[in-house]
């Protein structure tokens, strides 16, 4: 019986993972990125969040849910890459099991799972802590930046407007003059309306709005960094799409189940554009509209 009991012991007690026991948080309680994936059959579909964890002592972990929604989707950390700071790193590694720091997960994955996100000691080290572009199968994934309120600081922070101009959630009715268009997606059979608004505030400031409303179909993906503008012949991939009037944190990335509105915000490390101007706007690289300049509003 001794023996026995030595085993269950061994099989059921947690360890230690830094600041964190095993197993890992399946959902995270701290700001989080989060994007959708599914393959071009449509045979295999996750949505992933990655997030920071603080721990006591001040240090940081990086870690990163997959969820499996339709089949067993593969995942390997040798498919990630990051970009930061102008570098491109290889050194992104998916620990699942605390006991050890050298067993990589790769293989299909079954069910949901949450992992450490680690790195090679003998290979290029990346900054955590910092922003950076996670890339997947050389696709861009999600673009992780800065917890809290130095992530909000990289915005342009029209969030004072927007408490002025309305309550959260955003409205879903938008004033005239408006700027619509249907997009279409084929494969998906999905269709997705999408309406460009403006709103002036009390403190004169114009806010530019977009409500994306799903049609049919799957629900589309929708993520702030598939969408580019021209705007005075030129290019510029500056349009983010914010949701929550507290927060500088919530750039949107994931599949559209409800009808939102977003305020179009801009990072001020970026090139910047006028939103009151006329501009071009993109969508996965297809032209979406054109929306002319505010002219002020009619009800």
């Amino acid at each position: 019986m001794r023996g026995v009991f030595f085993v269950i012991l061994i099989l059921f007690s947690s360890y230690s993972w830094g600041c964190l026991e095993a197993p890992l948080p399946k959902a995270p309680s701290e700001t989080n990125w989060t994007a959708s994936w599914q393959n071009s059959t449509g045979s295999e579909a996750l949505d992933v969040a990655l997030w920071r964890h603080e721990c006591p002592d001040g240090s940081e972990l990086l870690l990163m849910n997959f969820d499996p929604v339709v089949g067993k989707p593969f995942i390997c950390s040798i498919s990630f890459d990051v970009v930061q700071n102008g570098g491109q790193y290889e050194n992104f590694t998916l620990l699942s099991d605390p006991q050890s720091t050298s067993s990589s997960f790769c293989s299909d994955l079954l069910i949901n799972t949450t992992f450490l996100v680690s790195q090679r000691r003998f290979d290029a080290q990346w900054n955590i802590s910092e922003p950076f572009d996670l890339y997947w199968n050389s696709d861009l994934l999600m673009r992780v930046g800065l917890p809290g309120e130095i992530f909000r600081d990289r915005f342009q922070n029209k969030n004072t407007s927007v408490d002025a101009c309305f309550d959260s959630p955003l409205p879903i009715k938008a004033k005239s003059p408006i700027w619509t268009a249907v997009s279409r997606e084929p494969f998906n059979d999905s269709e997705t309306k999408v309406t460009l608004w403006r709103q002036k505030c009390p403190d004169g400031k114009v806010l530019l709005l977009a409500t994306f409303t799903p049609i049919s179909g799957m629900p589309p993906f929708v993520c702030t960094v598939d969408f580019e503008l021209i705007q005075n012949g030129v290019q510029i991939d500056n349009f983010i799409l914010d949701f929550d009037n507290s927060s500088g944190t919530d750039s949107f990335c994931s599949r559209l189940q409800i009808e939102m509105t977003f305020l179009v915000n801009q990072y001020s490390y970026k090139t910047q554009w006028d939103d009151t101007a006329e501009f071009s706007l993109f969508w996965d690289s297809e032209f979406l509209m054109q929306v002319g300049a505010w002219a002020g509003a009619t009800e």
